[in-house]
């Protein structure tokens, strides 16, 4: 009995790769990706200057230009010149900015916001620094601007959380969008006390 014995034969089959097929779907998903992520970008540039044109903030802050800190009441003689009386719960002085002694400003600057003339209201290098020392030492370090400190003083509440602080980010972005660095400093020198 003979058996036909059938030999299979086995063959390599090499693969083929999609070279201009595979190269063309990556830059399409690329392409895609870009797009995507470019749409991202220019939704969430809409939804913030909306929000920071018509937020109640843009509305107070864009009232500061009438702005006229507590002053004294004069009550004059007849005569207009002799003074009976002055009366005031704050003794405040305003002055305009040119009037700001370069001393003074430079005392200020230096011990309040060495970088005001450089941010635009909120400083990120002194929040890094503020946060690796509150966490490194322990102590509570503040990171707040000039502007921030105008934001606080007018707008806001005096108490420390992340809420407010969040609010006070908003309204120095505010304060720096409608007012120049010598706008707020005249604002904050007539705000906040100095001494006699």
């Amino acid at each position: 009995m003979a058996r036909d014995v059938k030999r299979i034969r086995s063959t390599e089959v090499k693969s083929v790769k999609n070279g201009r097929n595979g190269g063309f779907a990556r830059l399409i998903w690329l392409l895609g990706a870009l797009l995507l992520a470019i749409t991202a970008g220019g939704l969430t540039g809409i939804l913030a200057s909306y929000y920071l044109n018509n937020s109640r903030y843009a509305i107070e802050v864009s009232a500061l230009a009438t702005y006229r800190p507590p002053q004294v009441t004069t009550i004059y003689a007849d005569d207009g010149e002799t003074v009976l009386a002055e009366f005031a719960i704050e003794k405040r002085i305003p002055i305009k900015e040119k009037d700001i002694p370069k001393n003074v400003e430079d005392a200020l600057i230096a011990v309040e916001d060495i970088r005001f003339y450089d941010h635009i209201g909120i400083d990120p290098y002194r929040i890094i620094g503020a946060v690796f020392k509150n966490f490194s030492t322990g102590k509570m370090e503040g990171a707040s601007t000039i502007t921030q400190q105008l934001a606080k003083n007018l707008f806001l509440y005096k108490d420390q959380t992340y809420t407010r602080k969040v609010n006070e980010w908003a309204v120095a972005l505010q304060i720096e969008r409608f007012y120049t660095k010598r706008q707020i400093l005249e604002m904050y020198m007539n705000y906040v006390f100095l001494g006699a």
